[in-house]
């Protein structure tokens, strides 16, 4: 289960993810758009993406919506060009996957689910825009087109004009 908005919206974009990457399906849909709050000692009940109808802020968009939201916007009309999974019994679970925009630049969306990971990325790009799971930018260079980042179970995203993703 997981106990807040945040680790659900995380393990949702995580789900979405490997479905799109590894085409396990062609279409993914929510069960519970909204939350029940019938049963406050069922998780399930607060698994919806908008507020519930009996809050103060009734169908207001919840952690999960906007996280969504995003990723949709991120991949939107793209096409997955290369996944990645970390080998090594502590690895498996740091995923990288890029795809091509329609604007001709790349996107890679890479989290890890064991704990914290530092790791190098050469994108083959001097330039990048590093984008949360929530869709905030800060736009970052490198002079060798390698990145550091610190990975962990919140995805986040990379976009570069480059193709290239050495891990």
């Amino acid at each position: 289960s997981y106990g807040t908005n945040q680790q659900h919206a995380n393990a949702l974009i995580r789900q979405y993810v490997l479905v799109q990457a590894f085409k396990a399906v062609d279409k993914y849909f929510m069960y519970q758009l909204q939350v029940l709050e019938t049963n406050g000692n069922d998780n399930e009940h607060w698994f919806g993406c908008l507020q519930g109808r009996t809050t103060k802020n009734a169908n207001a968009p919840r952690k999960t919506y906007l996280a969504i939201c995003n990723y949709n916007a991120m991949t939107e009309n793209a096409e997955v060009t290369k996944t990645y999974r970390m080998d090594g019994p502590y690895d498996r679970d740091t995923v990288f996957a890029q795809f091509k925009k329609p604007n001709g630049n790349y996107t890679t969306i890479m989290y890890t689910t064991n704990n914290c990971k530092n790791v190098t990325v050469d994108f083959g790009a001097t330039e990048g825009t590093i984008y949360d799971i929530d869709g905030n930018a800060t736009k970052v260079s490198s002079p060798d087109g390698k990145y550091t980042f610190t990975l962990t179970d919140t995805p986040m995203y990379f976009e570069v004009a480059s193709d290239k993703l050495e891990v």
